[in-house]
């Protein structure tokens, strides 16, 4: 046991002394960017951490302490991710508030349980689900702190990305393990989180370097962010799940295995089929865009996506047929028809996509219909009865119209179905 100690011991002071050089190191360096500093707070919360376990203090204060560190590592990388553009500045907001509210709560924990406990001697299970939650979150946040940044600036992150995503990674495996077979923190395993750390000095060394004013380009990506949000819900899910499944496992009796391992089974099935669903995927993109975006659409990507759609045409289709597809995938609208002005005579059915081509059916050029696209810079949305009067000549469920207009002149029109 003396060894033993005195192993944690050594390996806890050298993580206290790797990141105390560092904060000499930048310290001496003069002036230092607001990151910069940020990073420097970050590291003497893990010099005090270090330096109290090596110092054996009693285990719910190091719960304190440690909930601290993974706070501050947390905060620093959220702040990180949410500087950007003011388009998602919503839910930039939201992502920091909610990252604040989880520290409050992990921090708030570990305060009553030092103080209906102060002499414990292993940790609460809510510590250990709270420490499972830091590493999902802290790998989620470096996964859309790595792909929201430029391409020419991942050579500045990479370091930090490394250094924080090796510190939640381990978080969340040594935590895990303990929340599922034994219930207690192995003291073996726990001894790797000051040589991660440690290993964390060098790699915060170069970002430091390498970003001397900070200033990286971070972009909003959409699906990054529907990645992300979809990552983030399937992780509390089987977090759920695990802990119903220790539940059964516990209460269950002789039956207990059997129902943990087919409810772990089954609950795998049904997230599968829930994120392979093209509707769930499509209702969450929404949600997304219209309460966290300022923009509905990312423009800049769905022109790109109609100007490939155009050009690139599957075996045996027209364009008349491409230009049908590529506007019904911008409103994810399932089908649609193309009217084309034709001399002297008005607007006939040219092309259809996913639907049969009306037949001996004309739009003249006067047609109130027509004229409700003012020259070509308005669409038209199906709405009230007096409205669908004029949508006779469309199929029940058509909803939008788009012109296609060349100098003022209304050249053609694509009648769109409605969006699933």
């Amino acid at each position: 046991m003396p060894v033993a100690i005195s192993v944690a011991a050594t390996v806890y002071s050298a993580c206290a002394l790797a990141f105390a050089a560092l904060i000499a190191l930048t310290v001496a360096r003069g002036r230092t960017s607001k990151t910069g500093t940020a990073i420097l707070g970050c590291c003497l919360v893990s010099v005090i951490w270090a330096g109290a376990t090596a110092g054996g203090v009693a285990v719910p204060v190091l719960a304190l302490l440690d909930s601290i560190r993974l706070c501050a590592w947390l905060v620093f990388v959220v702040a990180l991710v949410t500087m950007r553009a003011e388009d998602g500045a919503g839910l930039d907001r939201a992502y920091f508030y909610g990252t604040l509210a989880f520290c409050l709560v992990a921090i708030g924990n570990d305060a009553w349980t030092l103080a209906i406990d102060g002499g414990a001697t292993r940790l609460y299970m809510s510590q250990l689900l709270i420490r499972i939650g830091f590493g999902v979150a802290g790998l989620l946040t470096i996964e859309n702190f790595w792909r929201n940044t430029a391409a020419q600036q991942r050579w500045h992150v990479w370091p930090l990305c490394v250094a924080v995503g090796g510190l939640f990674a381990y978080e969340l495996f040594l935590f895990s393990d303990a929340f599922i077979t034994r219930g207690r923190v192995d003291p073996g395993l726990a001894l790797g989180r000051p040589i991660v750390a440690a290993f964390m000095v060098p790699l915060l060394a170069l970002a430091m370097a390498r970003n001397r004013e900070w200033r990286v380009d971070i972009h909003v990506s959409r699906q990054v962010v529907l990645h992300t949000a979809t990552l983030g819900a399937s992780g509390c899910f089987l977090l759920a799940v695990a802990v119903v499944g220790m539940l059964l496992r516990r209460f269950g009796g002789d039956w207990g295995l059997v129902l943990q391992l087919a409810m772990l089974f089954g609950s795998i099935v049904v997230l599968a089929i829930v994120l392979a669903s093209g509707s769930v995927r499509r209702r969450l993109n929404y949600l997304i865009s219209r309460n966290f975006f300022t923009h509905r659409f990312d423009y800049r990507v769905e022109w790109l996506k109609f100007i490939e759609l155009v050009s690139e045409p599957k075996e045996g289709e027209e364009l008349s047929v491409r230009i049908i597809r590529a506007l019904a995938e911008f409103v994810d609208s399932p089908a649609g028809v193309l009217w084309s002005l034709s001399r002297g005579i008005g607007y006939l059915p040219a092309a259809a996509w996913r639907l049969p081509t009306p037949d001996q059916m004309k739009m003249a050029l006067d047609d109130p219909f027509i004229l409700g696209f003012r020259d070509g810079s308005w669409t038209q949305e199906r709405g009230s009865e007096a409205v669908d009067e004029m949508w006779s000549f469309a199929s029940p469920r058509a909803g939008l119209a788009v012109p296609l207009s060349h100098r003022s002149e209304i050249v053609g029109f694509v009648v769109l179905d409605r969006a699933r």
